[in-house]
């Protein structure tokens, strides 16, 4: 999925769907469960990406809600204090960065091509020692499959409208990256 870029957008009809594009879960027939474990470096050992959703459609409605969570550990570092006043540094602890996000996501088919969802996510960031952040957003999307023709897919979602997450600081509150993906996928059998 990362190496297709914005196009996943598009294609994402699994439990991927709750990151890539929340549509995708209005195609969803059966119960899904994902798992996902990534080493992000290679010479930074501690440094990882996990996922672990799981998507249900409803009875009786074209369809399926999902829940899921990423996390993403970037590791052991250390906290530095300078000693002397010459700008000689000493370690004098260590602290873990991580962020977490909780996802909660809805997609429904309007008909056999298309479909909508959105996706409510609760951010917790530990950025340094002290200093958490929690942020709400939101995530919205659209997708068409077999649109013109079969095998072509549409898909548009736009992620992380929401507040912004500081820190420390309110005055110092950054607002999340707001991400439009706009991607186009082409089925030409069930494998490629």
């Amino acid at each position: 999925a990362s190496g297709m870029g914005e196009a996943m957008g598009a294609v994402a009809d699994d439990v991927s769907a709750m990151y890539w594009n929340p549509a995708g879960l209005g195609f969803i027939k059966d119960m899904q469960v994902m798992t996902a474990h990534h080493q992000l470096y290679s010479d930074i050992s501690e440094c990882y990406h996990n996922f672990i959703g799981v998507v249900t459609p409803l009875k009786g409605i074209n369809g399926a809600i999902g829940a899921g969570i990423i996390h993403l550990d970037q590791g052991i570092n250390p906290i530095m204090k300078e000693y002397d006043g010459m700008g000689s540094l000493e370690q004098t602890g260590e602290f873990r960065s991580r962020d977490i996000v909780a996802i909660v996501s809805y997609g429904q088919g309007l008909n056999k091509n298309i479909a909508f969802g959105a996706a409510m996510k609760y951010i917790d960031s530990k950025l340094y020692v002290d200093h958490d952040g929690h942020a709400l957003a939101v995530d919205v999307g659209v997708l068409a499959r077999d649109v013109p023709r079969k095998g072509l897919n549409i898909g548009l979602s736009l992620a992380n409208y929401g507040n912004k997450i500081y820190y420390q600081n309110k005055s110092q509150a950054a607002t999340l990256p707001l991400t439009l993906r706009f991607g186009i996928g082409y089925r030409i059998n069930d494998e490629f």
